[in-house]
């Protein structure tokens, strides 16, 4: 937490900070720090992906699809985006428990 209060412009710690908090079941905390990444207007694709990624993992179904809609838009070639955008859109029950990395 101190690296990404000492650097907040740096993406990766804070993404990192984001997966550490998701892997210690502590799902509101990856939530707020996965929200605050974006917001930020500089995001580039692939790390909007692995936000989406990340709010996936914790249900955050609707916050990991507004990150997929984000990198597909900066990325329209990027297909596991948008297959992800796709899959964290549906309804619940037809969502998928798996998804590629």
């Amino acid at each position: 937490r101190g690296l990404v209060e000492a650097n907040p412009d740096n993406l990766m710690y804070a993404r990192n900070l984001a997966n550490i908090y998701a892997q210690s079941e502590k799902p509101d905390s990856a939530s707020a720090v996965y929200l605050r990444l974006l917001r930020r207007p500089d995001v580039p694709p692939g790390d909007l992906y692995q936000v989406g990624i990340g709010l996936y993992t914790i249900d955050k179904f609707a916050e990991a699809a507004e990150a997929f809609r984000k990198a597909t838009e900066a990325a329209p070639k990027d297909r596991d985006a948008f297959e992800m955008w796709a899959r964290s859109s549906r309804p619940s029950s037809n969502r998928l428990a798996t998804f590629p990395l």
